[in-house]
């Protein structure tokens, strides 16, 4: 017998007797607890292959019905009284009253787009759980199977109690099958640790994406709860109401939630566990038992835990009495108490178990025990155990819904390269890393990794790659499929090379010049010759770059020589071979010169005006020092060749002065030395002396002197008297100089003819 259409058989009926009242209760329903222990039940978490989910395909369904039913199982003459009228719009929590959902949807998967993994989820109201017997977290939803005679499974159903979300994972049966139709059906009980007391009350899930709700005013206690309650006073100092609130079969132990009241406080009260005297109690058996604040109101809804609620199971005392376990103090602090007990059960006996509270009224001085019984038949406790012994009814193992990351690592030029030693950090939002290395295909894969956001960070790069150190960031979530791809490209690196020589003398090695990689105007890196004049540019990534020079060392020009270099696989550095680079030619410099000679005069310094023209340069003037040596301003020569310059006199029309008229012509040859730099070597005139410029100062003629012959009467010479006659030496003078001139004039002219003669 499956499990489920066993849960549906169990007779829920419980047998609840009072030992202070004499009243029947009516029967209640068993519920699970939301969240059990773990050491109880050792639910484990698995990643089996059928929960490996790809998408969520709840958007895809067409033709959706949902019906909610409430469903009454409390039996007339053994029959239950079934579905109740649509009118009927109170549900009493207490009295096996469930809610029944139905989902009807197709998926026509015309194209056989749906993929094994592929789900739908179904999110049952929150306020709500399965209505089983078993604890919550051991409930199993039904799996999905064909109605033909094939009985093939289509999905296996998954529940998980913390979510209240059952996930349903595709077989591979949706690939070959169109139209499918789905038919799913749930029980839904109240969770009351979720909503207490009476109330109207609208419930909403979602099935397969489409949200329904229904509404019910929540009987959650009954009128007799309320009026034992609100008995209590010093001459009925007691009263409590119990139920079965979860049973895990696997274990053989279940739990019991009482509600007591007492009448007042520093007073003795005990809580009494009475076993089953068939059973022998385990170890674990125990009560946890909570202060409920004066101000809350205590009814019948069973809850096992509150915020509000105060533990002071600690100021009992616990001992043992026979079979019996009690629970001591001698002054209690509150009137209102939940107890919780934690029993174990023989499943050849069914469940028994009898909760005491004791008190003693300080006013009255009045003592009352309550107690109910709370038994449970063993026909369910026996099946459970055929279930159990069968297969049907196993440990926990929750089922996790899951995917796989597959890395694909290729060049981020050559796609169709793969890459191989890539080491990868898989980090989930927790900080669990799981690390993994590409294989020879370049993939590497994390499998059963739970739905959620995942960091991707390279930790090592292929060989011959660059380390992408920004993390990838990759969402495995219900629209992607199970085994999620995410294909991360790598740049290559690779090294460039290069030579510095000198341009003369390619065997010696320039260190200490500097060299750049540019893409554009952006410098990319920069690197500095070693001692054997290489410049080793490394791990320089995929792309276009130029290579220039940026700074040289003294002595030598800066090449203006650029190279394009592309880098477009990974490899041996990249030579570029050599760079020449030519010795800084340093200028050389010339300074013209003459001489000056004045005949028949003194010369002054700065008399005469000499200019220097020729060659492209604007004229340059000199003058003559005192004692007749010329100097021009400075010519500069950046580069070997002929020049040629000419020298002249200005003649600035000094009195008596005969200017030399001659121009000298000025070759300069410049050239290179042995070292390469730059020499001049100047020619006047095709000499190497310097130029002599001779002017003549020619002393003005005075003009010439009359003598006057006076015509006197001559005395007579007894009456002259004998006197002395002095010369005329001015006229003297000047009659010599005439003489000398014309001396002068003669012999030039018999000289110069005599030159032409010979």
């Amino acid at each position: 017998m499956g499990l489920k259409h066993f849960l549906h058989k169990i007779n829920q009926t419980l047998i609840i007797t009072t030992l202070a009242a004499s009243s029947l209760l009516s029967p209640l329903t068993i519920l699970a607890e939301e969240n059990p222990s773990a050491s109880e039940n050792h639910i484990t978490s698995t990643y089996e292959d059928e929960c490996k989910v790809g998408r969520n395909v709840n958007k895809t369904f067409t033709d959706v019905k949902i019906e909610h039913k409430k469903w009454d199982g409390e039996k007339v003459d053994g029959v239950p009284k079934g579905y109740s009228d649509s009118s009927d719009k109170i549900w009493e929590i207490n009295d096996e009253q469930t809610i029944h959902t139905f989902f009807d949807g197709t998926l026509k998967n015309e194209n056989l787009s749906l993929k094994k993994g592929d789900f739908f989820t179904v999110q049952l109201p929150p306020e709500t759980r399965f209505e089983d017997l078993l604890q919550q977290d051991l409930a199993r939803a039904k799996d999905i199977y064909t109605k033909d005679d094939d009985n093939a499974l289509v999905a296996t159903a998954h529940y998980d109690s913390t979510t209240n979300i059952i996930t349903y994972i595709f077989t591979d049966y949706v690939e070959t099958h169109k139209d499918i139709q789905i038919h799913t059906e749930y029980v839904e009980t109240l969770n009351q640790d979720k909503l207490r007391g009476n109330q109207n009350y609208t419930f909403t899930g979602n099935y397969a994406g489409h949200e329904s709700s229904y509404r019910y005013y929540l009987d959650n206690w009954s009128e007799n709860d309320v009026t034992r309650f609100k008995s209590v006073n010093s001459q009925n100092p007691s009263e409590v109401v119990v139920k079965l609130t979860e049973v895990n079969p696997i274990n053989k132990i279940f739990k019991t939630v009482m509600n007591a009241k007492v009448s007042g406080t520093g007073s003795k009260l005990t809580f009494t566990y009475d076993q089953d005297s068939r059973v022998s109690r385990n170890a674990d058996t125990h009560l946890t038992i909570y202060a409920v604040p004066e101000s809350e109101i205590l009814d019948g809804s069973f809850r096992s835990h509150n915020n509000t609620w105060e533990d002071v199971t600690h100021t009992f005392t616990r001992t043992e009495n026979g079979k019996n376990l009690e629970y001591t103090t001698q002054n209690n602090t509150h009137t209102k108490y939940v107890v919780v007990a934690s029993g174990n059960y023989n499943p050849e006996f069914g469940i028994w178990v009898q909760l005491i509270t004791t008190y003693t009224d300080t006013i009255s001085g009045q003592t009352k025990s309550s107690g109910i019984v709370a038994y449970m038949s063993k026909e369910p406790t026996q099946e459970w155990a055929k279930a159990i012994e069968s297969g049907d009814l196993t440990p926990v193992e929750r089922c996790v819904p899951h995917k796989d990351l597959k890395i694909k690592k290729i060049d981020s030029i050559d796609k169709n390269k793969s890459l191989a030693g890539a080491k990868f950090i898989v980090r989930n939002e927790a900080g669990i890393e799981y690390p993994v290395t590409t294989d020879d295909k370049g993939e590497a894969t994390v499998s059963n990794l739970k739905l959620g956001k995942y960091t991707i960070t390279e930790t090592e790069a292929p060989s011959g790659y660059i380390l992408d150190k920004e993390p990838k960031t990759v969402f495995l979530d219900d629209t992607t499929p199970a085994i999620v791809p995410y294909q991360i490209e790598n740049i290559g690196k690779r090294s460039v090379k290069i030579a510095k020589v000198d341009a003369d003398d390619n065997t010696k090695l320039l260190a200490d010049v500097v060299f750049v990689l540019k893409q554009g105007n952006v410098e990319v890196k920069e690197v500095r010759t070693d001692k054997n004049g290489v410049a080793l540019f490394e791990d320089i990534p995929y792309g276009n770059y130029t290579l220039a020079e940026k700074s040289t060392i003294t002595g030598y020009d800066l090449s203006q020589e650029t190279r394009q270099v592309s880098i477009t696989e990974p490899g041996e550095p990249l030579d570029l071979g050599i760079f020449t680079n030519h010795k800084t030619i340093m200028p050389t410099f010339v300074t013209l010169e003459a001489e000056k000679m004045l005949i028949g005069k003194q010369l002054e310094a700065g008399q005469f005006k000499f200019v220097l023209k020729g060659n492209g340069i604007e004229q340059k003037i000199a003058t003559n020092d005192k004692s007749g040596h010329i100097t021009f301003p400075e010519l500069t020569f950046n580069k070997e060749g002929t020049y040629t310059y000419t020298i002249t006199e200005e003649n600035d029309g000094q009195t008596n002065i005969t200017y030399d008229t001659n121009e000298v012509k000025v070759l300069i040859t410049v050239t290179k030395d042995k070292n390469g730099q730059l020499v001049a070597k100047v020619m006047y005139d095709n000499s190497d002396k310097l130029p002599t410029f001779t002017n003549k100062y020619t002393y003005p003629i005075p003009p010439s002197t009359t003598r006057v012959t006076s015509t006197t009467s001559t005395p007579n010479s007894s009456k002259i008297p004998n006197t002395k006659t002095l010369p005329h030496t001015g006229e003297s003078t000047v009659m010599w100089i005439e003489i000398l001139g014309i001396t002068i004039i003669i012999l030039t002219c018999f000289v110069y003819k005599r030159k032409n003669i010979k």
